[in-house]
């Protein structure tokens, strides 16, 4: 339950070492935080008292090294004035998109993460953990990069246009979200967070090209990441990608580690940019953790560990969020197996 070593496990993982014992993050257990609180997601998502205890039972019930902090992808943007969905227990989507225009981006002012929507939340869930655990944790929260955020305030067809018919625009407006990711991203940092998942999918393979991501996407990502390194923070870059040339482009994001999505060969990709850059996950979070049965996940995490983990700078880990329809025994077993249990 907690230990004092993971700071030091996760540096060494950083640093392209071996850790004495690998890491347990997993991801996005937000809703079994809340579930095995007997809290509504609601309750989860807007009150820091309620999502830290949230996180004190989880931690002791699966023994894990962090609190992974995924409430949802839209707590520095409500504040612009999107309008989103506000159900019991599913995490909030958004409802409307603001349109892509001159006006709006002109009426944009950046939040105050200490006192505007749920951004607070967030900062004190993540107080109360400190205070709480000590260092015998990490804290990890997510923002977005630049590129993905403006699709989360306008929508990612419209910025698919915007990227052949106004690319002045989509500038302008990226470096307006640069700026509202530093400062979240550091005030997340000064509130405690050891971890920054800066996320990024929108630039994935799946929607642009390696050189539409190396012109639009990729500085203003490796400056954010810039800026919280600064602040003393640590970067999980994390764009669900799985295509060896992207990932190669992403290695210059500047993140500490970069996360392989599911389909992609671990040892393939370890051979390929492995000595640049710490690499998490790839296991299926649907295929295997989901459907996959105990013995199952206990063999691809023991066949990761003996090719991939054992070479240094790799940590085992799911590829995205983990369902919170995964059965328990499954999720216990991947813990236990990477745990090494």
């Amino acid at each position: 339950m907690a230990r004092k070593n993971i700071n030091r496990d996760f540096a060494t993982a950083i640093n392209l070492g071996i850790p004495e014992q690998m890491p347990v993050l997993p991801i996005a257990l937000d809703q079994f935080a809340a579930q095995l609180s007997n809290v509504s997601y609601r309750q989860y998502s807007t009150d820091a008292d309620i999502l830290a205890e949230a996180w004190n039972k989880v931690i002791e019930r699966f023994d894990l090294d962090w609190a992974g902090i995924f409430i949802d992808d839209l707590l520095e943007f409500e504040p612009l004035g999107i309008e989103v969905t506000s159900e019991d227990q599913i995490p909030r989507a958004v409802k409307k998109y603001l349109p892509a225009t001159e006006g709006i981006l002109a009426d944009f002012r950046i939040p105050d993460p200490e006192t505007d929507g749920r951004m607070k939340v967030n900062l004190e869930a993540q107080r109360l953990l400190r205070q709480h655990w000590g260092e015998k944790i990490l804290i990890c929260s997510s923002i977005a990069a630049p590129f993905t955020a403006l699709t989360l305030a306008f929508g990612i067809v419209p910025i698919m246009t915007l990227l052949y018919d106004r690319p002045d625009f989509l500038i302008k407006s990226v470096k307006f979200f640069e700026e509202l990711e530093m400062l979240w991203g550091q005030a997340l940092v000064e509130a405690g967070a050891d971890v920054i998942w800066l996320g990024d999918c929108s630039a994935s393979s799946r929607f642009i090209s390696v050189d539409t991501y190396e012109k639009f996407a990729l500085e203003p990502a490796a400056r954010v990441a810039e800026a919280i390194k600064r602040a003393g923070g640590n970067v999980i870059y994390h764009a669900a990608e799985n295509k060896l040339q992207h990932l190669k482009a992403m290695v210059q994001a500047g993140g500490d580690i970069l996360t392989i999505a599911e389909y992609a060969d671990m040892n393939l990709v370890k051979d390929e940019i492995g000595s640049d850059i710490c690499l998490m996950g790839n296991l299926d979070c649907i295929k295997l953790i989901l459907n996959g049965t105990p013995e199952e996940i206990e063999n691809e995490i023991k066949k990761l560990t003996e090719e991939v983990a054992l070479r240094g700078g790799y940590i085992v880990n799911t590829a995205e969020g983990i369902p919170v329809q995964v059965p328990i025994e499954n999720l216990e077993a991947m813990i236990n197996a990477i745990r090494g249990k």
